[in-house]
């Protein structure tokens, strides 16, 4: 399972990455 989440928030991140948005607003969305 903590292969998933560390997928998750490399995606988050990259996600982040190509639309400029703040990074711990996908985090947080990842959290909940």
């Amino acid at each position: 399972r903590v292969l998933q989440r560390i997928l998750a928030l490399t995606a988050a991140i990259w996600h982040n990455d190509q639309s400029g948005q703040p990074i711990h607003r996908s985090l947080i969305a990842y959290d909940h």
